[in-house]
């Protein structure tokens, strides 16, 4: 809900209808005539500026009694004290206003709607009436009607700026980032000395994904308040979806200087520990998350997945179960699973295991869709683990993990080079060194594998699947976090219906940090492509030809649409003679991915992503032809004089 309305400055707009005839004054006047002498009114008048009072100054000295009321934190007794003046007379403004206020204060939000509609019916050209109820409008969820009163407010007021500031909140939860931005730039330009103004800027241009522009809009507010922590930790975050890690670490770790039981930058830093695969360092933040709230979900979350990265399954298993107690059906159930699946095979060597087959095919979907766990279990009769095993022992971690030989060193010291290597330098990527790490062992790992495999050509039969299965039991195990599978091994009927892998680089109208650099290139092609696969009228194709933006594009085509990317197959060579449904006879092409277009009318925006289906025609189409290369690596590569640069190829 949005904050409860305070009581506001007093009114420049005209106030005739309040001044009364004597005789209904005098009705007002009668109302605690005895306490306006004690020193309560007196520190009152000094505290309360009168809003729209009405001449007479015993009548305002009572209306800056219950705003004194109000503004102190005694909502019940502002309300009593309101609703005798109203008893006297009726059609106070003031009175209306105030008694409004204290019971949004204390969540009588149909109650205070009533009196501030009283009050827009009585003088309709009073802004501060609609600023009001579209305060308790929006608390009530009725954001459309919220936003209407405030348009109505600014109509009247056009300069006000806190009537941009709350137009352009509202819209931002509502997901308008765009107009939000517009109201906030209003808000700026006839005031420029509040410091939340600047605040929801910045957090509007993230929610854009112009994450350096919400930078310089949190430092505005931070100048007007260097402590200001809400804003520092927002500037962290900001920086942190760019991909700039230590420079959020600095306004994390400020925000906590400044607040040190402030839970929300203990559990940003400490998700940004987590991406970075510093488990350490995201443990004793989340610990501290829920030290501070214990029901924190995120915190809790995090506390267990960086046990369950780390082998402590004992740990995760324990921090899971208290998020379930507080939140039954969180996703948080199939990593629960998982780690007790994980402990079990501890012992084992990964060259025995396939993680897709330990998993129950059903419970990879619902675990890719985030089906409520009691779903599956009742849908599909799929029956939880019991527990851990006491006999298998968690993996040994500090004090307790045993020295590393010098070979085992110079493993880890090569597996970090190769893996480093690998990390993409674009915006919004974090460098994550768990992840270095564990794609250099895949590197290695692989090596050792085809090493062995093409000095031996009597050794058992190993095809380009198995080898990429070296890679993606890393990756498994690599982020607990995320559900890795082959496609294939996804229940039957999915995978015949296509499960679709998804990449957005606008969504709504977010600019997503990590992806939008693809944007232009891919609109570019979209835009060449469309001609080829689409009928088009010539004025269609004008109008294709002439856009600039998401919004051009899909007022050309009318509709929702997609294009595909050719992927074209490989050459075959003399001798070569393809197994599947490949025609030796033909190249042509095969569907690479799809660039889609969708109209996204709830979040005022559009939706452009790349999109990848996996179904079975084109599983044995990519089989194929990674078949035909894959035979001519191996032929390649047993060869005494083998062309590196030709395997390179």
């Amino acid at each position: 809900p949005a904050p409860a309305p305070a009581p506001a400055k007093a009114s420049s707009a005209p106030a005739a209808k309040e001044v009364k005839a004597e005789s209904s004054a005098k009705k007002a006047k009668d109302v605690n005539a005895d306490a306006l002498s004690n020193s309560v009114v007196d520190a009152a008048l000094k505290q309360t500026t009168i809003t729209h009072g009405v001449g007479d100054m015993d009548v305002d000295k009572q209306i800056a009694l219950g705003y004194y009321k109000v503004n102190n934190g005694l909502h019940h007794e502002a309300i009593t004290y309101f609703g005798d003046m109203l008893r006297k007379q009726p059609e106070l403004i003031a009175a209306l206003l105030g008694r409004g206020t204290a019971l949004a204060l204390i969540g009588q939000y149909q109650a205070a709607e009533a009196d501030f509609t009283k009050t827009i019916l009585l003088q309709p050209k009073l802004a501060d009436g609609y600023k009001r109820r579209s305060q308790v409008l929006g608390a009530l969820g009725k954001s459309v009607e919220a936003i209407a009163d405030l348009t109505m407010a600014i109509s009247i007021e056009p300069k006000c700026s806190d009537s941009y500031f709350q137009r352009g909140s509202i819209l931002h939860k509502l997901g308008e980032h765009t107009e939000a931005l517009s109201n906030m730039k209003e808000a700026v330009q006839h005031d420029s000395s509040n410091k939340q103004y600047f605040n929801l800027m910045g957090l509007v241009r993230n929610a854009l994904g112009d994450c350096l522009e919400a930078v310089a809009a949190y430092e505005k507010a931070i100048k007007l308040d260097p402590k200001y922590k809400e804003a520092i930790c927002s500037k962290g975050q900001a920086y942190r979806d760019f991909g700039m890690a230590a420079e959020a670490t600095k306004q994390f770790t400020k925000s906590i200087e400044i607040d040190p039981n402030y839970a929300n930058a203990y559990h940003l830093r400490s998700f940004l520990h987590f991406s970075q695969g510093r488990h350490s360092g995201c443990i004793k933040d989340s610990i501290r998350v829920v030290e501070l709230e214990p029901k924190h979900k995120d915190g809790l979350y995090l506390l267990a997945l960086s046990y369950h990265d780390i082998g402590q399954c004992r740990k995760a298993i324990e921090t899971y179960d208290k998020l379930l107690k507080y939140y039954p059906e969180d996703p948080a159930w199939y990593n629960r699973e998982c780690c007790l699946i994980l402990h079990s095979h501890l012992e084992s060597s990964t060259a025995d295991i396939n993680w897709d087959q330990l998993h129950d095919p059903y419970f990879k979907e619902a675990w890719c869709k985030r089906t409520p766990p009691s779903s599956i279990i009742k849908s599909k009769g799929y029956k939880p683990h019991s527990g851990l095993n006491p006999q298998i022992p968690d993996v040994p971690i500090g004090k307790q993990q045993p020295s590393l030989s010098d070979a085992e060193l110079s493993l880890i010291a090569a597996a970090d080079n190769l893996g480093s290597r690998i990390q993409l330098r674009s915006q919004g990527f974090l460098a994550n060194v768990r992840h270095h790490r564990m794609s250099g062992l895949a590197v290695l790992e692989v090596a050792q594998v085809l090493s062995d495999y093409w000095k031996c050509p009597e050794s058992p039969q190993l095809g380009w699947r198995e080898m990429i299965n070296v890679i993606v039991k890393w990756r498994q195990l690599a982020e607990v976090n995320d559900p890795v599978w082959w496609i294939d091994m996804l229940p039957w009927e999915l995978f015949s219906e296509g499960f679709g892998l998804q990449t957005p680089m606008l969504t709504g109208q977010l600019k997503v940090p990590r992806y939008y650099p693809l944007f232009q290139r891919c609109f570019d092609i979209t835009k060449r492509l469309i001609s080829e696969q689409h009928v088009l009228t010539d004025q269609m194709h004008e109008q294709v030809q002439a856009a600039t933006t998401c919004h051009d594009l899909w007022n050309a085509m009318q509709r929702d649409f997609f294009i595909i990317s050719p992927c074209y197959k490989v050459a075959l060579e003399e001798g070569e003679l393809p197994e599947g449904p490949r025609d030796p006879t033909e190249r042509g092409s095969m569907e690479g991915t799809r660039i889609t277009l969708v109209r996204k009318v709830e979040e005022q925006g559009f939706q452009f992503t790349i999109r990848t289906p996996g179904t079975p025609d084109r599983y044995r189409e990519y089989t194929a032809e990674m078949d035909i290369l894959w035979k001519r690596i191996t032929a390649e590569a047993r060869k005494a004089d083998r062309d590196t640069q030709r395997l390179a190829e």
